[in-house]
C-alpha cells in the first residue's frame, strides 16, 4: 500500500481537478441555460423560461394539434456534421409514455417533415426530475437545430440544460447518474409548418410505428 503524505495528497488533487477543468474547457458551450433568449427560439404561450433561466415550463394543454413544437436552438448555432451533447434534467405532470411525452429531435429548423431528422428520442416519463443525456450528430444542412416538440397535451418542466460540441470522439464528458436508458421507437415526426413555428407540427396522417 501506498501511503502519501498531506502535501503530496494536496498535490496530486489540485492536478486532478485541473485535469477536469482542462477537459471541460475544451468542450464549446452552445447553451448553459435558458438565460440566453437570443440563442434559442420558443413558442409562447406554449413553453416560457422562468426569470432566471434556469427551467423551461413547457404548456401544452391548450394547444388543438396532436404534435406541438414548443423549443428550438437559433440559426447557427449548430454546425453540420458535428457531433454535440445535450444533458438536462425534466419532468411531466402525470407522465404516461403511452399518451402523452416530450420529444428531442435533431433536424433542419427549414424541414417541413422528419426526413432530414438524425436524431428523436422520447423523454418525459417521471413527474419527478429525471437525468437525461442525449449524445446526436447533425446532419450536412445548414440549419441543424436541436429542437423540443410534445405529443399531445402536456405540463412539463426542463432544467438544468447544457448543450455543447462534442469536438473529438473521445471527449470526456461526466456520467449522468441514474440517467435513464433509451427504449422507444427511432425516426422522424412528420409534420406541416409555413415557417418554423408559423404553426404547430402536425402528424401526417398515420399515427407513427409506436408512440408517435
Amino acid at each position: 500500500m501506498c501511503f502519501l503524505s498531506p502535501a503530496l495528497r494536496r498535490i496530486v488533487t489540485a492536478l486532478s481537478a485541473g485535469s477536469a477543468l482542462i477537459a471541460a474547457a475544451g468542450e464549446p458551450v452552445i447553451l448553459r441555460d435558458f438565460s440566453d433568449s437570443a440563442r434559442y427560439t420558443v413558442r409562447k404561450p406554449f413553453a416560457v423560461p422562468s426569470p432566471d433561466g434556469a427551467t423551461l415550463r413547457i404548456d401544452t394543454t391548450a394547444s388543438g394539434d396532436e404534435w406541438t413544437p414548443v423549443f428550438l436552438t437559433a440559426p447557427g448555432m449548430l454546425k453540420p456534421s458535428t457531433t454535440y451533447v445535450a444533458t438536462f434534467r425534466c419532468r411531466v405532470d402525470g407522465p404516461d409514455m403511452n399518451t402523452k411525452y416530450l420529444c428531442f429531435l435533431s433536424r433542419p429548423a427549414s424541414s417541413g417533415n422528419g426526413a432530414l431528422d438524425t436524431m428523436f428520442e422520447r423523454g418525459g416519463g417521471s413527474a419527478s426530475f429525471r437525468p437525461v443525456r442525449i449524445k446526436f450528430r447533425t446532419g450536412n444542412a445548414a440549419d441543424y437545430a436541436f429542437q423540443i416538440h410534445t405529443y399531445r397535451q402536456l405540463k412539463g418542466e426542463i432544467s438544468d440544460f447544457r448543450l455543447v460540441e462534442q469536438s473529438r470522439e473521445d471527449s470526456y464528458y461526466p456520467a449522468v447518474r441514474n440517467a435513464a436508458p433509451y427504449t422507444g421507437p427511432w425516426g422522424g415526426i412528420a409534420d406541416r409548418r409555413k415557417g418554423v413555428f408559423d404553426r404547430p407540427a402536425v402528424e401526417s396522417g398515420r399515427k407513427r410505428r409506436q408512440g408517435g
